[in-house]
């Protein structure tokens, strides 16, 4: 059966245009977009990487029309656009945490991630279906462009998203090009300016911890492959002395375990609460790890905790009560991945970080504390 849909198409009364920038209140155009998508319109709109053309995914025949209107061939994926992380998972059966991860660095921004395909695809339309999961992955991103943001969120459901242009012609970056190619075949174009990225998202396959670029955009093949690495954070106060020894202690048992080669797979780094950029680790943090355990911490300098380094981080470890509070009051979205790291709940204090006694004690607990975590630690 040929599915090509070039001799189908249906040309529509002229293209309504709504400009953003005439608008001082781009929430009616906002309203106006979702009202049209719920009413099985299609709609050019602005992203961060090049105009795409949308309908809702639970409407087939809005993306049929769709399809028409860009003369696509039915045998070529769509991509499924949403809010955020929280909706893609009710549309996929992946459970990754590196798929989960790669949303926390990435979304909203210019990632589609493959994953597996749910139960809830396969209860659509098996034309619909045929489209966005044909093989059993489906291909979710969450947009970065204020505008488009709010209208998912106010739609309150995913739509399928796929450049403004016609099949086949390169994918256009401002209003004026999807508007030479699209008008009459589509019900509006919202002109948000010329997109700031220009190409299309960078589209990876994720399985567990593995990833397989299948195009490469702004987000490149090696920050993907960075990412992959197993992220364990250790945060204390002024990060020169425990969650430096912390670190310390981490790398060299991880390099035991697994050997060098493999042990390049995990990043392990500290940071504190209220930390200074640039301090060096205490003296005596230092000459307790040089003399008991030959590992040099000299060259190590403080960071305070933030957002980003939070959210790239697989496992975070904190030396007391204290200090997760103070995490979780920054970035309560990392509560599920931040621990005390005695396992047994008990905190590591440390009264006086110039006593060799003490830091002493405190590494070798750090160390007792690592050992037993180390299952958690490993596990990808």
């Amino acid at each position: 059966m040929n599915r090509d849909l070039g001799s189908s198409i249906k040309i529509m009364p002229k293209t309504e245009v709504v400009d953003l920038s005439t608008n001082a209140d781009n929430q009616s155009a906002v309203a106006k977009c979702v009202e049209l998508l719920r009413a099985s319109g299609v709609a050019v709109v602005p992203t961060e990487t090049v105009y795409g053309v949308a309908a809702r995914l639970a409407d087939y025949d809005a993306i049929q029309k769709l399809m028409r209107a860009k003369n696509r061939d039915e045998r070529r994926t769509l991509a499924v656009a949403v809010n955020n992380w929280k909706t893609a998972s009710l549309y996929t059966d992946c459970r990754s945490k590196f798929a989960e991860k790669l949303a926390r660095l990435y979304w909203p921004g210019p990632l589609t991630l493959i994953m597996p395909s749910n139960e809830r695809v396969e209860d659509l339309p098996t034309a619909t279906r045929e489209l966005v999961a044909p093989v059993g992955f489906i291909g979710l991103r969450a947009p970065r462009n204020e505008f488009l943001i709010d209208v998912l969120n106010q739609l309150g459901e995913p739509i399928v998203l796929t450049s403004a242009n016609l099949s086949g012609e390169p994918p256009t970056t401002n209003a004026q090009g999807a508007l030479r190619a699209l008008n009459g075949r589509v019900d509006l174009i919202v002109n948000g300016g010329a997109t700031p990225i220009g190409v299309p998202s960078t589209v990876a396959r994720i399985m567990g911890y593995e990833v397989e670029i299948l195009r490469e955009g702004e987000i490149t093949r090696d920050a993907l492959r960075e990412a992959a690495r197993k992220t364990i954070l250790f945060i204390c106060d002024a990060n020169t002395c425990r969650s430096v020894i912390a670190e310390a202690l981490c790398k060299k048992i991880v390099a035991e375990r697994v050997g060098d080669a493999r042990a390049r797979e995990y990043k392990i780094i500290s940071a504190g609460v209220d930390a200074f950029t640039g301090d060096a680790p205490t003296q005596v943090a230092c000459e307790t790890l040089e003399s008991n355990y030959n590992i040099s911490i000299a060259g190590s300098r403080s960071r305070r905790i933030h957002y980003r380094l939070l959210d790239e981080a697989d496992l975070i470890y904190c030396m007391d009560e204290s200090q997760r509070q103070a995490t979780l009051k920054l970035d309560p979205n990392c509560e599920s991945r931040i621990r005390i790291l005695d396992p047994s709940g008990r905190e590591i204090k440390l009264s006086s970080a110039n006593k060799s006694s003490e830091v002493l004690l405190c590494a070798l607990r750090v160390e007792e504390a690592l050992t037993q975590r180390m299952t958690e630690i490993l596990e990808r």
